[in-house]
């Protein structure tokens, strides 16, 4: 199981498309442990 902060926004309009990022946010793994079926490994 893996999970990375970054990510691409796209808008799609009738004009075409448009892509945003690749953008990043903070990451805080404080409360991981209380998420049902989440194992580290």
């Amino acid at each position: 199981f893996r999970s990375y902060n970054k990510h691409e926004i796209a808008i799609v309009t009738e004009e075409g498309v448009e892509i945003i990022g690749p953008l990043s946010s903070e990451t805080n793994w404080d409360i991981a442990h209380l998420v049902s079926g989440l194992a580290h490994a």
